[in-house]
């Protein structure tokens, strides 16, 4: 009898509370956050080609020559040099185009003449505008170079003042005629002095294009 009891208490119990199985659920996969969009790669510019710039053009000191009034320097354009002040108003102005001159045909040269000096400036054939100082030839007695020489110093002062410089060409007596110092930075490029009867006469700067 008391068996009939508890097992009536057992059905009273589960129907009473109901059964209740777990069923085990799959896991969720955890859902990806989207990918981000792939920027893309930077293209590599295109480089212009630009015309490559003229290097300017300098030379040491012993291109300089020294007027009362001022400074000419080789190779200087001369826009950069007062030339009315340094060496008063030219005698003679021309300018000329160049013909039959190889890579240089159609290049602009332009001479000054004065007093006693000579310059001659040159001017590509793109340009035609500017020119820079390619040759000066002076007897002025006031001009003085970089380091002292002067017109009327002896060749014993020229060659103390310049030992490098050696004689370029005959001359009509003894030790007379051109001396010249090449700029060794500045290739085709020279400083000459021309001697007459043991003494500088006339100074020259001369850059040549080879």
């Amino acid at each position: 009898m008391k068996k009939v009891l508890i097992l009536l208490i057992v059905l009273m119990t589960i129907t009473t509370t109901g059964c209740k199985f777990i069923v085990p659920s799959t896991p969720v996969k955890p859902e990806e956050p989207p990918k981000p969009m792939e920027e893309p790669l930077p293209q590599p510019e295109e480089k212009t080609s630009l015309p490559e710039e003229v290097p300017e053009q300098r030379i040491s000191d012993d291109g300089i020559l020294h007027f009362p009034e001022g400074n000419i320097t080789l190779l200087a354009y001369e826009d950069e040099m007062n030339l009315p002040e340094t060496l008063g108003m030219a005698l003679v102005e021309e300018t000329t185009v160049l013909e039959n001159a190889d890579t240089f045909t159609g290049s602009h040269e332009k001479t000054l003449i004065y007093q006693d000096t000579r310059l001659v400036l040159f001017s590509p054939p793109q340009d035609g505008q500017r020119f820079y100082l390619i040759n000066i030839e002076t007897e002025n007695e006031n001009v003085t170079t970089n380091r002292g020489i002067t017109l009327g110093d002896t060749l014993e002062d020229l060659q103390q003042a310049y030992p490098e410089v050696t004689r370029s060409l005959d001359g009509t007596t003894g030790t007379d005629g051109r001396y010249e110092m090449m700029f060794q930075e500045n290739p085709y490029t020279y400083l000459f002095f021309f001697v007459e009867e043991g003494k500088v006469m006339k100074i020259q700067l001369l850059h040549e294009f080879p």
